[in-house]
């Protein structure tokens, strides 16, 4: 016994590649296009999409031409500024070591040696 080849339209394979294609896809509105069963939604998802695609085309042209145009304008400015007023600064020792106790340590022994014997 012999399998037969079903005999399946060219048009509903190619509407079903498109339902597939449509139910895969992550392009907003293409799936909605695609796999919409009632006409009137599936034009106006068509309409939406076509409109998007234009602005889009739209905004782009818009975009290189002005950047093609070479647009400059530089406005420069001399001002001489008084003296500023800087606020009074206060320093406060918040660490904990103490000087001294780093002085008597064998580290500190060590560095003084080296910038005499660097001398």
């Amino acid at each position: 016994m012999a399998l037969e080849e079903a005999t399946v339209p060219e048009e509903h394979l190619l509407k079903k590649l498109f339902q597939d294609f449509g139910e895969g896809t992550s392009m907003h509105g293409i799936g909605r296009v695609l796999t919409n069963n009632r006409s009137w939604k599936r034009f106006l998802w068509s309409t939406m999409f076509l409109f998007g695609v234009g602005f889009s085309i739209y905004q782009f042209v818009i975009t290189m031409n002005d950047f093609y145009s070479y647009p400059v304008t530089t406005v420069v400015t001399l001002r001489q500024e008084t003296a500023a007023i800087f606020p009074g600064i206060t320093i406060c020792n918040l660490n904990r070591k103490r000087k001294t106790l780093a002085e008597e340590s064998m580290f500190w022994a060590i560095d003084t040696l080296t910038d005499v014997i660097l001398l």
